[in-house]
C-alpha cells in the first residue's frame, strides 16, 4: 500500500506494509532486507531515498523521497540497460 504526502512544502512517498502477510506470516524478514537494500542503493539516480522508517502497531512505514516519472522498469525497458558508476 502506497501514499503521498506533502510535509514543509515537499513532498513524500509512504510505503505502508503491514506485519503479518495475508497469511498471517511475519513480514519482518521481508522489511530487514528492503531496509537494507535502500540503504546500499543510497545515491543511485533511479531509485527514491528512504528517508525515515517507522514501526506502529500493526504497519511497518517506509517514507521515500518522491520522484516523479517513470518507473524503473519503464526505463530498463526504454533503455534496455542502466549505467552504474
Amino acid at each position: 500500500m502506497g501514499s503521498e504526502m506533502c510535509i514543509r512544502d515537499r513532498m513524500y512517498a509512504a510505503k505502508i506494509i503491514p506485519k503479518k502477510d495475508k497469511h498471517g506470516v511475519s513480514t519482518k524478514q521481508c522489511i530487514d532486507e528492503e531496509k537494507k537494500i535502500l540503504d546500499k542503493l543510497d545515491g543511485c539516480e533511479y531509485i527514491a531515498r528512504m528517508e525515515e522508517f517507522f514501526e506502529e502497531e500493526e504497519n511497518y512505514i517506509i517514507v521515500m523521497e518522491y520522484l516523479t516519472g517513470n518507473d524503473l522498469m519503464s526505463i530498463i525497458k526504454d533503455k534496455r540497460e542502466i549505467h552504474t558508476e
